[in-house]
């Protein structure tokens, strides 16, 4: 563009300050700060992890406290799996927090040390299966609450399947994630002596486990439908109570 000029590498152009200028990626530059453990990405993924730990906390324990202490019943299976879900998704949120104090969500030339990348890729090896385990149970615990309402056959066995698919597929996910190198610390050190699977394959795992899980969110999202529109209530009232039954499977 600029004939017999020479620029230096923006993504690379350190100042004495300990500042890095950056090129986002509508073409603007931008001076960042590579003291700062949290600046960019991993800033985003800090937030948003605080969030994921302390809303679906706060949310659980109010449904506990209710069902042990208000509603007859008392605690239930569906309970049991949901805490399990929440103790997971716990653990999943203070990796997540964790991880970008070492790194996770900067550029590898942004790390300050080869000590945090290794400790970064560790908390991002750690916190997958907490995530997917987060997951399953959420789902069981779901089903669960659905078949307690629901008198239909055919909404059982959508139900029964939902819960093996869900099941399964956590199962082989969670396998591949933390067998995929070999040895298995070779995911976090990576100049330890071994070899990864090929990541082409591990992503086509992903879009039918990402495929397979939005078809068991929309099974677990369609039966409260079904379930309160044969209610005789008022048709404002029906449409509010599906919507809000159906959030717990999105």
């Amino acid at each position: 563009m600029y004939p017999g000029r020479s620029f230096p590498n923006l993504h690379t152009l350190q100042t004495q300050h300990d500042h890095r200028f950056c090129l986002n990626e509508d073409g603007t530059v931008a001076m960042q700060d590579i003291g700062d453990p949290v600046a960019g990405r991993s800033r985003a993924i800090l937030i948003s992890a605080a969030l994921v730990l302390v809303l679906p906390l706060m949310t659980v324990t109010l449904r506990c406290f209710c069902r042990i202490r208000i509603v007859a019943k008392g605690f239930g299976w569906d309970d049991a799996s949901m805490v399990l879900a929440v103790i997971f998704n716990s653990l999943f949120a203070i990796c997540a927090i964790l991880g970008p104090l070492h790194g996770v969500g900067r550029r590898l030339a942004d790390i300050a040390s080869a000590a945090d990348v290794e400790e970064s890729l560790w908390w991002w090896w750690i916190s997958q299966p907490m995530y997917i385990f987060s997951g399953v149970f959420m789902k069981v615990s779901i089903a669960i609450t659905l078949w307690q309402l629901t008198v239909f056959r055919t909404h059982r066995i959508v139900l029964l399947a939902t819960v093996i698919i869900a099941t399964i597929q956590g199962i082989v996910v969670w396998l591949l994630m933390t067998f995929q190198c070999k040895p298995v610390s070779k995911f976090w050190r990576r100049d330890t002596p071994g070899s990864c699977l090929d990541p082409n394959p591990l992503i086509i795992v992903f879009y039918v486990y990402g495929a397979l899980g939005a078809l068991n969110d929309l099974c677990l999202s369609i039966i409260p439908i079904h379930l309160v529109w044969h209610l005789r209530l008022e048709t404002r009232t029906r449409v509010g109570v599906a919507v809000i039954l159906s959030l717990g499977g999105m």
